[in-house]
C-alpha cells in the first residue's frame, strides 16, 4: 500500500524534530489553507510541515520554505521529493533568514504565513508587510514563555486580532473484545498554535474583550505589606458577589440540615 501522509511523515528520515499530524492538521484547518493559496513557511526543518501545505495549495498555489540550516532544507526537499515522485515545481525554498526573505517579497501578497521558529514576536514587523489584509498568520511554538512573548507582541504591534491559543494532545484506544480502554500511553503536550488575522494598514485592530478576573500584570511581590494585604483582599472578594455568596450559604445550611443526627464523642446528639 502507498502511506498515507501521516504514515510517511512519521518514517520518513529527519534532521529536525518533526511537527506531529495531530499539529499539522490544526495547521491547515485553523490556517484556512485551501487551494491556490500563496502560502510562507519559516522553519521547514525536515519537511513535514511543508508536505502538507504544498498538498493543501496543490499546483495551483504557492509554498515558499525560507530555513536557515542549508543541511535541513536539504533534508526537506529530499522528503518531499519522495512524498511527491519527483520535486514539486510550485514550491520555491529559500536558505536564508526570514526578515532577509521577506524583505525581497512585494508587499502584502501572501495568503498564510506559518512560523516555526525560536523567536517569532520579532519577526511580526515583517510578516505584516507581506501578508494581505485579513491573512492568517499561524505560529508553532513549545513553551510559554514564547507563547507569552508572542502574544504580547501580536497585541502591541496593533496589526493583527486577538490572538487564538491553544494545543491538541492524542490518546489512542484499545478494543479488543471487552477490552475497551484508552491507550496508557499518549500523545501529550507537543507545542502551542498561535492564530491571528492581518488588519489593513490605517485598521485598528479589534480591543480585547476584558472579563473582571484576577489582575494578572502586578507582582504581589513589588508591592509593600499593607498594599499586598489590600490587594489579596480585593482578588479575593472579586470572585464572588455578596448575593453569591449569601446563596451559597444558603444552599450548605440546607444540605447541612438534611444530614442524619449522629451520637457526638461524648454519647450527645450532634
Amino acid at each position: 500500500m502507498r502511506p498515507r501522509m501521516v504514515d510517511f511523515v512519521l518514517s520518513m528520515p529527519r534532521g529536525a524534530q518533526i511537527m506531529y499530524p495531530k499539529d499539522i492538521a490544526q495547521v491547515i484547518s485553523l490556517g484556512d489553507v485551501r487551494r491556490g493559496m500563496r502560502v510562507l513557511e519559516s522553519g521547514a526543518g525536515s519537511g513535514a510541515m511543508s508536505i502538507a501545505l504544498l498538498e493543501a495549495v496543490g499546483p495551483e498555489g504557492t509554498l515558499t520554505s525560507v530555513e536557515m540550516r542549508p543541511e535541513f532544507a536539504r533534508v526537506a526537499q529530499a522528503n518531499a521529493t519522495v512524498y511527491f515522485g519527483s520535486r514539486p515545481a510550485w514550491w520555491n525554498v529559500v536558505t536564508d533568514d526570514f526578515d532577509s526573505a521577506a524583505a525581497l517579497m512585494p508587499a502584502h501578497t501572501v495568503d498564510r504565513i506559518v512560523l516555526d521558529m525560536l523567536d517569532p514576536w520579532n519577526r511580526l514587523e515583517q510578516a505584516w508587510r507581506v501578508i494581505a489584509p485579513g491573512g492568517v498568520l499561524i505560529s508553532y511554538v513549545t513553551t510559554t514563555t514564547q507563547l507569552s512573548r508572542l502574544a504580547d507582541g501580536l497585541r502591541s504591534s496593533g496589526h493583527w486580532t486577538e490572538p487564538d491559543i491553544g494545543e491538541s494532545l492524542e490518546r489512542g484506544w484499545k478494543a479488543e473484545g471487552l477490552a475497551v480502554r484508552p491507550h496508557h500511553d499518549m500523545i501529550g503536550h507537543t507545542g502551542f498554535l498561535v492564530v491571528t488575522r492581518a488588519m489593513a494598514e490605517g485598521v485598528e485592530a479589534p480591543a480585547r474583550r476584558r472579563h473582571g478576573a484576577k489582575d494578572a500584570s502586578v507582582d504581589i511581590d513589588s508591592l509593600d505589606e499593607g498594599q499586598r494585604r489590600e490587594r489579596l483582599e480585593e482578588l479575593e472578594l472579586r470572585d464572588i458577589s455578596d448575593r453569591k455568596l449569601r446563596k451559597v450559604l444558603r444552599d450548605l445550611d440546607a444540605q447541612v440540615a438534611r444530614l442524619p443526627l449522629r451520637p457526638s464523642s461524648k454519647g450527645e446528639p450532634e
